[in-house]
């Protein structure tokens, strides 16, 4: 018998024999098969008045939910859209966004998640990638949109204006967005509004195959290029439905708070996913504000959080310094992207909220993260005395090895290599891009880039990344892109982007140039240029160079860089 065979077969056991008693054997989706929309239509024939969606003080019911979506959906369809097309969401955190969600869906279509957070140009990028024919946009980013691409060419555009999302007076701080004033709408523009406001009509009828293409979201791929992850209706479902059982814990309607971005695959799963397949509450924010986070757990009586540490350790502070009543809360998940629980800090969080504190889990938008657990893993502080990296068990039928980066060949228990993983909530592929999909996905298995290992009782460990990426406050950012807008500049000659720690952002972007006179110069402009070419977390801090160190292949020399300036910072 092989290493590889005993390995994976000596996990499989392990993985069996550790899962907690009350967990059952894998998760199994209330309505079988049925898409996400059907859990829709569901509630809203089962409850329809309990409330959906919180924003700022604004509900919509379940039925309402219904309604709307289905009322987008003919509206798409009119439109001359054919089944499997694509269709942008283009929007900050709002009630839009999931009636946007649903609509497409039950309209056959496919959603595709477009960060508000982008420029044009690489909005361009992924509206010609994957061919996108429509968007549903907020009206303050139609004129992105339009540098983006002619609004003409699109086959529909609706629009709404985002004071319109909230209550006029809805009590609570709101961010900068939501207090934007409205937007005129732009020549071949629809107001999304007035599409809504219509009379009653009958349910509309629709049907999903799990096999069809739900979602592409879009992840940066080792060229620095985003690539559109390709979802099936199936997929998304047995991840909200592994989430759901295992990772939240849910077994009945809850409250769930979610100020994650809902166009990026974690929020999309905790604010999207889980609350529907589950029937909870969905207590939708635009962003972190610990203040505002701390009266909806109050008001909603929300029951499950989940963030970073550093959210936590905020929420508790409030509470403490303002007597807050947040008890309702029963789970508190975090991912650790630069702080980690501690034992003192799952004790202050008993102690404070009487609430469970866990990590969240491991994942990626190829798996649809959240493919591990750790739910019962935290009894006796089991799981933090792991160690750092430690994110729980696999997900039923999910399974991960431990392989060699250059061989592929199997690693025994306890030994570093890359991750690879196969589960249920797998990627189909990357949209239009065969060779890059090729390259990860092989006999069914994803070789991720990530490192990691496999403990003795088959806990997994992420060690590190193997790819050239940088995670700044949690997003991913690919140094190569930086490189590709720096090096378009008429002053810079050469470029080389690498990560540096930082104890707020967890790494920073440092761009070191060579300018082509030679000299030092003006890093405030280079930061102009990249901050009107793409998202502001991804521009760097720009330091000039007389040259950049080669390897002996003649490359530039990234390592030596990353440690030279790392030095450099540490004797700062």
């Amino acid at each position: 018998m092989s290493i590889g065979v005993s390995a994976i077969e000596r996990s499989r056991a392990l993985w069996s024999s550790e899962r907690p008693s009350w967990l059952p054997e894998r998760a199994r989706p209330l309505l079988g098969e049925a898409s996400l929309a059907a859990y829709v239509r569901h509630w809203a024939a089962t409850c329809p008045d309990d409330p959906a969606i919180w924003f700022y003080g604004r509900t919509v019911s379940w039925a309402e939910l219904d309604a709307a979506s289905d009322r987008l959906a003919r509206c798409l369809l009119s439109r001359g859209l054919q089944r499997g097309a694509r269709v942008g969401l283009f929007m900050a955190n709002c009630p839009e966004y999931e009636i946007g969600f649903f609509g497409i869906m039950k309209a056959g279509l496919v959603a595709v998640p477009i960060s508000p957070m982008l420029m044009a140009p690489e909005v361009a990028y992924e509206l010609d990638d994957c061919g996108i024919e429509a968007v549903i946009c907020a009206a303050q980013l139609q004129a992105v949109l339009a540098k983006a691409r002619p609004l003409a060419s699109f086959r529909a555009v609706l629009a709404f204006q985002y004071g319109a999302t909230v209550p006029a007076r809805c009590g609570f701080a709101l961010p900068e967005s939501l207090k934007a004033p409205d937007a005129p709408l732009l020549p071949h523009v629809e107001s999304l509004e007035a599409l809504l406001d219509g009379p009653p009509m009958p349910p509309l009828e629709f049907a999903n195959d799990p096999d069809e293409i739900a979602v592409l979201n879009y992840t940066g791929g080792t060229t620095g290029r985003p690539k559109g992850c390709i979802h099936t209706h199936g997929n998304i479902v047995q991840a909200a439905a592994n989430g759901v059982t295992y990772s939240v814990a849910i077994s009945e309607p809850a409250v769930i708070i979610n100020f994650l971005p809902v166009f990026w695959i974690a929020g999309e799963n905790w604010g999207i996913l889980y609350p529907i397949l589950s029937g909870s509450t969905h207590c939708l924010l635009a962003r972190w504000d610990v203040e505002t986070v701390a009266r909806t757990i109050e008001l909603c009586k929300v029951s499950h959080f989940y963030g970073v540490v550093e959210n936590v350790e905020s929420l508790l502070d409030h509470a403490e310094a303002n007597e807050s009543d947040l008890s309702s809360l029963r789970s508190v998940q975090v991912t650790s992207f630069v702080r980690k629980i501690s034992v003192e800090g799952r004790r202050r969080v008993e102690r404070i909220l009487g609430a469970s504190y866990r990590e969240a889990s491991w994942g990626m938008t190829e798996t649809h993260t959240w493919n591990c657990y750790t739910e019962g893993l935290d009894v006796d502080d089991r799981d933090l005395e792991q160690g750092a990296g430690f994110v729980g068990l696999p997900m039923p039928d999910t399974e991960f090895r431990i392989v060699d980066a250059d061989t592929g060949e199997d690693l025994p228990l306890g030994a570093v290599g890359e991750i690879a993983v196969r589960s249920p909530t797998l990627m189909k592929g990357y949209w239009n891009k065969p060779e890059e999909t090729a390259r990860v996905l092989r006999d069914g298995w994803l070789y991720t880039g990530d490192l990691g290992r496999i403990g003795s009782w088959g806990g997994i460990h992420y060690v590190g990344r193997n790819k050239d990426m940088l995670k700044i406050n949690g997003m991913s950012v690919y140094p190569s892109e930086i490189e590709a807008c720096l090096v378009s500049h008429p002053s810079v000659s050469q470029v080389a982007v690498v990560g540096l720690p930082d104890s707020k952002k967890g790494e920073l972007a440092l761009a070191l140039v060579v300018a082509k006179d030679g000299e030092a110069g003006d890093a405030e402009a280079l930061n102009r240029w990249c901050a009107e070419r793409m998202a502001s977390y991804k521009v760097p801090r720009v330091e000039f160079v007389r040259e950049l160190p080669l390897t002996n292949l003649g490359k530039i020399d990234k390592l030596r860089l990353r440690q030279c300036w790392t030095q450099k910072e540490n004797r700062a």
